[in-house]
């Protein structure tokens, strides 16, 4: 099956290891910026939008790439001797003979596995963009960091983690002389692999994904093979109350009502968050057999499955969710309340320990019209380990100096209070620019030290 689809190039960032040919030349790393118009069945849940492409270059010609992730080839052994795999979903480009900067025609193998979408093949327009030198395992970090450059790995474009981390890119932008680059993902399973690699140096996800994340745990524990990823806090401050959302005339009105009817869920970019389904369940007293799962890889697919009237309900909904919101103004929407009742509350937190219920009040948020319970966890800002300290302190210091840029943003920012910059669970330990910063403001107390050293000792 062939589909056509158009790109063009939408960044240029030059650097001195540039070659006008590209010919003759050590393998190099090579970073495409597509932008892709149309519809395909193959970009049914992506298009239009930026893709990120990175390849690994022999004298002439491809020998192969994975979007945002690595590459084949000797990056692949690279990657191989870190601990890492390939994601389930790949992208691979091949062109015979050499190139220059300029367009050609690439043929691009999608392997999707995730819901209807299908293996296929597809011709783009791609032009070489940026290239580094990949030796003795220096990547792209180095370079990107020494031009300060901070790359923010976020869930999809309509996800409240893509909001989040936009804002952290934002004040980043504004507040201090790096510059930030966000980049919507499927989820923490597609980003984290790539803070080991040095392709990424930021990360916005839930606290629980986070922790998996970084003891090698559930997903995370077969693509880092056991050893979780090189984590670490910067901040939190900002909180997510989610449940499930559904249109406003399903008929669906209590989680009890959720019996038998097509969810869309699974979520597997981001495994934490399918746990936070089970919790409304269990909470209702019902169980995933109860339910007819539509799968999907994160919460936007999720609402879009809902908007094609695909499934009846999305199985993670969170306040201020800008896709939620969209069903919100074309159907009228409702967020399901958690039953507060001991019983019921003990069943859901059984099921999603690192969250509590909380009571939002009705009318801030679309889709929330009355007092409603909602399971509540902290987001995560997250940097990989070897980031410099000195940038991480100028991070949080910008975020906590110029909160008041926050709020404009988003509506729920106004709920981004410095005195939670420090995590009340502590799930992943803080990153030490961040440590020294939150000593400075008196937020650093004994029992977070203990369990930063038990955090880390743990990990060992």
């Amino acid at each position: 099956m062939t589909h056509k689809a158009e790109s063009r190039i939408v960044q240029i960032r030059k650097r001195k290891f540039l070659s006008p040919h590209l010919t003759h030349v050590p393998p190099m790393y090579v970073t495409f910026f597509l932008d892709v118009q149309g519809e395909s069945p193959l970009y049914s849940q992506i298009s239009p939008c930026r893709l990120c492409l990175h390849f690994l270059t022999e004298k002439r010609g491809f020998v192969g790439g994975r979007q945002g992730v690595g590459s084949f080839g000797k990056q692949e052994k690279r990657m191989s001797s870190l601990g890492l795999t390939r994601p389930k979903n790949r992208i691979r480009i091949e062109s015979p003979g050499t190139f220059r900067r300029q367009n050609l025609a690439a043929r691009v193998n999608l392997n999707q596995r995730e819901g209807a979408m299908k293996r296929g093949t597809c011709m783009v327009a791609v032009a070489v963009v940026t290239s580094f030198v990949l030796f003795g395992g220096v990547g792209t970090s180095a370079q990107a960091q020494s031009a300060g450059l901070i790359q923010i790995g976020t869930h999809p474009v309509g996800a409240f983690f893509n909001i989040v981390g936009t804002a952290v890119g934002k004040v980043i932008d504004a507040r201090t002389p790096m510059k930030a680059k966000v980049a919507p993902l499927s989820g923490p399973s597609a980003w984290m692999p790539m803070m080991v690699t040095g392709e990424m140096d930021l990360g916005v996800c839930n606290a629980t994904d986070a922790n998996w994340g970084y003891l090698g745990k559930e997903t995370y524990g077969k693509i880092s093979k056991g050893k979780g990823f090189p984590l670490r806090l910067v901040l939190t401050g900002i909180y997510n109350d989610i449940s499930v959302g559904v249109a406003k005339d399903s008929g669906i009105k209590t989680l009890k009502d959720l019996k038998g009817k097509r969810v869309a869920a699974g979520f597997a970019n981001s495994p934490a968050v399918q746990h936070q389904f089970l919790s409304a369940l269990a909470n209702a007293g019902l169980s995933i057999k109860d339910v007819k799962v539509i799968p999907v890889s994160a919460p936007p697919p999720a609402m879009k499955a809902v908007l094609e009237g695909r499934a009846d309900a999305s199985g993670s909904v969170t306040t201020g969710m800008p896709v939620f919101a969209e069903l919100a103004a074309k159907k009228g929407a409702l967020l399901l309340s958690f039953d507060p009742s001991p019983e019921a509350k003990a069943r859901a937190l059984k099921a999603y320990p690192h969250g509590w219920l909380n009571l939002v009040k009705g009318g801030q948020y679309p889709g929330v019209d009355v007092d409603t319970w909602l399971l509540r966890y902290e987001i995560y800002v997250l940097a990989r380990a070897d980031l410099s300290d000195g940038a991480v302190y100028d991070i949080i210091k910008a975020m906590w100096d110029y909160n008041s840029d926050l709020p404009p943003i988003h509506n729920k920012f106004k709920e981004w209070e410095k005195e939670n910059y420090a995590s009340k669970l502590l799930l992943v330990p803080y990153h030490p620019g961040a440590v020294k910063f939150l000593e400075e403001k008196g937020l650093w107390t004994s029992d977070l030290e203990e369990r930063q050293k038990g955090l880390l000792t743990g990990k060992k």
